[in-house]
């Protein structure tokens, strides 16, 4: 058989193939590292930069990914941003509650009862843990202004429970 001299297209060495087997690699070694290398985000004709939508950063992933990491991914899903988004209620014991992340007295998923968001915006200020807001007519979803009683503490509210 005859041999021809060719130059490895990944190392650019010069090695000896046969003339009818057109082989362009000196070794497997140098055509594996070419397949990385064309696999490897930063080779040039790689996957298109991306940039994270939480931090900016620039990265580079063959996959249609839109943070650069998970991080940046548990940051981006928070409240609004998070695709099973319920626009901020939610039901709790029949109480609805509402995403209030500034409040002082929110829980720990940022949530605050509706009726005592209500007081304090008729009265002016925030309400203090011992302070009770009371529904007149005893039904817990009805959050009207005029159906709303501020009670001091707890002993205040019993005695409207007392009453009705």
């Amino acid at each position: 058989m005859e041999q021809e001299l060719v130059i490895c297209k990944f190392c650019k060495k010069n090695f000896y193939s046969n003339k009818n087997k057109n082989r362009v690699y000196c070794s497997q070694k140098c055509s594996f590292s070419n397949r990385r290398k064309k696999n490897n985000s930063n080779w040039k004709g790689g996957p298109p930069a991306l940039i994270c939508r939480t931090c900016g950063k620039t990265f580079h992933n063959k996959k249609k990914r839109i943070f650069c990491s998970m991080k940046c991914r548990n940051i981006g899903f928070i409240g609004k941003n998070n695709p099973n988004w319920d626009g901020g209620f939610r039901m709790d014991n029949g109480y609805l509650k509402i995403h209030s992340p500034n409040h002082p007295f929110r829980d720990k998923q940022n949530y605050v009862m509706k009726h005592r968001l209500i007081i304090e915006k008729k009265i002016g200020r925030f309400l203090t843990k011992n302070e009770v807001v009371h529904h007149k007519n005893g039904l817990i979803t009805d959050n009207r202004i005029s159906n709303l009683v501020l009670c001091e503490n707890q002993a205040e509210h019993r005695r409207h429970h007392a009453k009705s």
